[in-house]
């Protein structure tokens, strides 16, 4: 294999979580006397850190922003934080490379906290070296700044890294810290966002993923 690490984003990329996101951002929506907006516009919220998409797409100020953040996260770590599915081969794909003997590592802007529990909860941890999250303290919360803590909890410079991701901060993350990267079809990116954003490959399923990495 040509690369000595797999990074993957955890949201549309291990799982499908949308619902739980956005039944997360309707509550919030309510709490704060805020019209619902419609599911597609909700959509935008999903992949970007979550206090940048409150100020982004609902146009709060910060104050009212990091409001909107604890509201929310109350909400979600209450159960929804669970409600997933994870996508269909992407078990076998973790399991391949487990077997291999290549790390792989979660790098996703949600809280430390919750990618750990959720990927706990979930039995996705004993595929991975690493889970990183975001931190509380909002020292770690870019998705560069995400990537480049995997890293170095797996001890690796970028080279030979692939940072598998469905939005174009997952791409745009990778390219400031000089990993490669993957486009995650099959999650919550938009038609030719993640083209756009430069992905070094682009692939429909976990099953095209893994038939890339490993193809001889």
């Amino acid at each position: 294999m040509k690369y000595s690490a797999i990074l993957f984003d955890l949201d549309g990329t291990i799982h499908d979580s949308r619902e739980s996101i956005l039944a997360s951002l309707r509550h919030t929506h309510r709490e704060l006397g805020l019209a619902v907006p419609s599911d597609e516009a909700l959509n935008r919220f999903l992949g970007p850190p979550l206090l940048d998409g409150f100020m982004m797409n609902a146009g709060l100020d910060q104050k009212t922003a990091a409001e909107a953040c604890r509201i929310f996260r109350a909400f979600y770590r209450a159960g929804a934080m669970y409600d997933c599915t994870t996508y269909d081969g992407m078990i076998d794909l973790l399991k391949h490379l487990k077997q291999a003997g290549i790390p792989a590592a979660i790098a996703s802007c949600k809280l430390d906290p919750f990618v750990k529990e959720i990927a706990k909860k979930r039995g996705y941890m004993p595929y991975f070296a690493a889970a990183v999250g975001a931190s509380e303290d909002g020292r770690i919360s870019t998705k560069a700044e995400v990537i480049g803590q995997a890293l170095a909890e797996l001890h690796l410079t970028p080279e030979k890294v692939l940072m598998v991701g469905d939005r174009k901060d997952d791409i745009l993350g990778a390219k400031e810290v000089g990993t490669a990267s993957a486009g995650a079809l099959w999650g919550f990116s938009l038609p030719g966002e993640l083209k756009d954003a430069g992905a070094d490959f682009l692939f429909e399923t976990p099953k095209e993923l893994e038939a890339f990495l490993f193809m001889k």
